[in-house]
């Protein structure tokens, strides 16, 4: 072995081993960004395709026993929460990779069960209730589906693990409901709990600075009181007064009792097993039978929400025509100007879902569906023309989900038409500006701000108490928000400012409440929102039509990894981004062959349409 340490020619073997090292490492680095583009590029395709073959998200479980021609019940598991938006194929997939919940997408029930309905197989269906949960609004939605069923004459049954408000209201809808033996059951109906932390805060040496327009405008109140204020108090009983009252009629109807027991029962709220027996809460004290789904002719749901029966579908007399469709677009989460990570409605994105629906001659109709406690003043405004020179165009239906309240509302006052759920938390017209006078944290610990600046409004900027100046400009901005808003309204609704000033103020409305006093045109869900869309667009509401939504662009591996903010957007996308590269890669026949079906599966899984039957001032 030869020692180069004395040897003066080793130079040059020491230079050229460097050389070859540097070019080994070289190769190396390729290799590997050459695996990486592959795997980002084709690993994902694959896990897609098993994604797809493996079930669709928002479904309770897996179908199984495809091929069984002998009667079945239909078994529906309703053991997460309630997701407002159905998640994409990525979404999905992160989702069974960190253990969480897939969650209930009501539209896949929906059809689900209208499946179940016409298929002469079905012999009816069992709905297991275990972790079942939703805002008032959803629950009041999903116990709609199964009433839907219950119409077409077949058996429901439910069975229910531990009974609570949502767990009855939903298994009211059945022929007969189940009761584990040794279940809690907690029935207290609708309530609201709150937390004030006003002294907490004045304990840190933290001030909150409000400016707000409207009385009862009050999500401040927590920052800066240990109790609600009286508009609290009287705002929040109508609503819950509403809501109880939805609720009793809702289950009374369905366990053939008078409102008045039902009304005791919310009253009375804790009972045993045995006690709710007796007072006619359940039918039987029984465990959830265990159900072998690999042997048994009795299946999940999952096999009538995804794309397997489409065919049949087609063959019994269901009209799809290609070309003509609705647009679907969904604003779910709180109105942001940008992009913050969290789920949030921005002006950007909406834009890009706008001007596709605006410029897709196949859109002949709109619907919005609004899932949002608000957020930016500006942002909403914003939202709000795009949504409105949208419905000069074609109509915009609004459909409002769990809460659609201040900027909400906002936006859904560019839509030509406004449906919202019985339950639905809507109004909230005011707005409020909030800033922090943080010159008690000198003396209480020792923490002290400073800042270097010309402006007049320095005490704003530093988070110090604000000038009587400072007050009167915070109030001429709020107040022009709060006027702006007062007009969108006005305008939308056909209704007067005076009206809109009494209906204002900040107080919020079940939409039960909003239908009365004109905040909505109608009580409805989802479905009635399409029902409506096909009306106005001319399209006949006894034929099923495409469901359209905007496709964003596909974006490379290398536009993924060139930011933050663009690999976040390639989180949020890139579910449909591989679907697109998945269609690309099909050869011409298997392409026009997969584009029909999945138009027809958006329609048919989704069930979305009828057949022969979706510190600014802050808003």
């Amino acid at each position: 072995m030869s020692d180069w340490s004395n040897d003066p020619t080793a130079i040059e073997p020491r230079k050229n081993f460097l050389i070859r090292w540097i070019a080994r490492i070289g190769r190396w680095l390729r290799n590997t960004f050459a695996l990486i583009g592959f795997l980002t590029v084709l690993g994902p395709v694959i896990l897609i395709w098993g994604l797809l073959n493996t079930g669709d998200s928002g479904r309770p479980g897996k179908a199984i026993s495809k091929d069984t021609k002998k009667p079945f019940s239909l078994w529906v598991h309703l053991d997460s929460g309630i997701i407002e938006h159905e998640p994409r194929m990525g979404e999905a997939f992160f989702r069974q990779l960190f253990s969480r919940e897939e969650g209930i997408y009501l539209p896949n029930i929906r059809s689900a069960l209208r499946n179940a309905a016409d298929d002469k197989l079905v012999k009816g269906v069992q709905v297991v209730i275990d972790g079942l949960s939703g805002s008032p609004a959803d629950i009041e939605e999903l116990r709609n589906i199964l009433s839907d069923f219950k119409a077409s004459g077949k058996p429901l049954i439910s069975w229910v693990a531990h009974m609570d408000n949502s767990a009855l209201l939903v298994a009211s809808a059945s022929d007969k409901i189940h009761l584990n033996p040794v279940a809690e059951i907690s029935l207290p109906g609708p309530s609201f709990s709150m937390t004030y932390f006003g002294e907490g805060l004045k304990k840190l040496g933290v001030e909150m600075q409000v400016i707000r327009t409207g009385k009862f405008k009050s999500a401040f109140e927590p920052f800066v009181s240990n109790e609600p204020s009286a508009e609290s108090r009287e705002a929040l009983a109508s609503v819950e007064r509403s809501m109880r009252d939805q609720m009793v009629k809702m289950i009374a109807q369905g366990r053939k009792k008078q409102d008045s027991e039902v009304f005791l029962w919310l009253k009375e709220s804790f009972f045993t097993p045995a006690k709710a027996k007796e007072l006619g809460i359940v039918d039987e004290l029984t465990y959830v039978p265990h159900i072998d789904f690999e042997s048994s002719e009795d299946r999940l749901i999952d096999e009538y929400a995804d794309d397997s029966s489409i065919s049949s579908r087609l063959t019994r007399g269901y009209s799809l025509r290609p070309d003509d469709g609705l647009g679907l677009i969904e604003a779910v989460g709180k109105i942001t100007e940008f992009d913050d990570g969290e789920q949030s409605i921005t002006p950007a994105a909406m834009a890009e879902e706008i001007s596709w629906a605006m410029n897709d001659n196949n859109v002949k109709a709109v619907v919005l569906r609004i899932a949002s406690p608000g957020g930016s003043a500006s942002a909403s405004d914003a939202i709000w023309d795009k949504i409105r020179a949208l419905n000069e165009k074609k109509p915009v239906i609004v459909s409002m989900g769990s809460v659609a309240a201040s900027g909400g509302y906002y936006i859904a006052a560019g839509g030509q038409h406004i449906i919202a759920d019985a339950s639905t938390i809507t109004g909230s017209i005011g707005v409020i500006g909030m800033l922090p006078n943080l010159e008690g944290m000198k003396d209480k610990w020792g923490v002290s701000f400073h800042t270097v600046t010309q402006t007049n409004r320095a005490n704003i900027i530093a988070g110090r108490k604000m000038t009587p100046q400072d007050q009167t400009y915070m109030q001429a901005t709020v107040d022009d928000v709060y006027r702006t808003f007062k007009s969108r309204v006005s305008l939308s609704r056909k209704i007067s400012m005076e009206k809109v000033e009494q209906l204002g103020q900040g107080r919020i409305y079940t939409g039960q409440q909003a239908k009365e006093n004109g905040l909505v045109d109608e009580i409805g869900d989802l479905r009635d929102a399409f029902q409506h869309a096909k009306k106005v667009a001319g399209l006949d509401p006894n034929k099923l039509y495409p469901i359209h939504r905007y496709e964003p662009p596909t974006l490379s591996a290398a536009e993924c990894l060139g930011s933050l903010s663009k690999l976040r957007k390639c989180f949020r996308i890139h579910g449909s981004s591989l679907r697109s590269e998945i269609e690309t890669s099909l050869a011409d026949s298997e392409f026009k062959e997969y584009q029909r079906m999945r138009k027809a599966g958006q329609v048919l899984k989704q069930g979305r349409v009828l057949a022969i039957l979706p510190v600014a001032a802050s808003i």
